[in-house]
């Protein structure tokens, strides 16, 4: 389709819906009176198209872009003028500012317990277990029912 120039462009019926016509309009010459339809491509199959050809286009643009520079340079460094290279960013060193206590809603500095190793045991434990269940929020029309974890063990 991008060697013929081919691809889609929305446009808007006159119900207000939107829809892919492929441009140039090639399927009036190649359609006959006489003949069934064929199966059209969907909405969202003809959107993936023209993006993918849209995103292949400038692929191309950009690598004859850097084709060309690349040429220039060889061209440049065969006269033998130097090219300057531009200086590097460099990385600024940050500041680390002193950790400020956690307040609560009042202002008093809330003050927590020391780590006694215990939170270290279960979740070591946790983690050497055999059975592992990750909950996904969201909406789903599935057939649900309650399972027990004693049924999975």
């Amino acid at each position: 389709m991008i060697s013929y120039n081919l691809g889609y462009h929305q446009e808007r019926n006159t119900e207000g819906q939107y829809t892919y016509v492929l441009q140039p309009n090639i399927g009036e010459i190649i359609s006959f009176p006489n003949l069934p339809q064929h199966k059209q491509l969907s909405y969202g199959a003809k959107q993936l198209i023209q993006r993918e050809i849209e995103l292949e286009k400038m692929r191309k643009i950009e690598n004859s872009l850097q084709q060309m520079a690349i040429d220039t340079e060889k061209k440049s460094s065969t006269k033998g003028k130097q090219v300057k290279k531009t200086d590097k960013l460099q990385p600024i060193a940050v500041k680390h500012e002193k950790t400020k206590p956690m307040l609560d809603f009042f202002g008093r500095e809330i003050v927590r317990p020391k780590d006694t190793g215990q939170k270290k045991e279960k979740k070591s434990s946790l983690i050497n277990t055999q059975v592992w269940y990750k909950f996904n929020e969201g909406y789903s029309n599935a057939v649900k029912r309650t399972v027990k974890i004693k049924d999975f063990l």
